[in-house]
């Protein structure tokens, strides 16, 4: 079992609570841990996917289901004149 110091978790739990994009967090943590650029992709694309696939409604915020009601309504309006 990997131990980890709690002064360590606080630090990572304070970097990605701050208004730094998550991802930026994420890929500055493997350049420090020495993964090349291409092994970061690698990990980083994996996560998307695992986050993404497991992702539930109620993990997702109000707002996102806003932009979305707002960008299906441009999308019909912009085939609709389309026709």
């Amino acid at each position: 079992m990997l131990f980890v110091p709690k002064t360590m978790v606080c630090q990572i739990l304070n970097q990605l609570a701050s208004n730094e994009p998550k991802l930026d967090v994420i890929r500055r943590w493997l350049q420090q841990a020495g993964l090349t650029g291409d092994m970061q992709k690698k990990l980083i694309d994996n996560l998307k996917e695992t986050l993404f696939d497991n992702l539930k409604p109620s993990q997702i915020e109000e707002k996102y289901f806003d932009l979305l009601s707002t960008l299906a309504t441009k999308i019909t309006q912009n085939n609709n004149s389309a026709i």
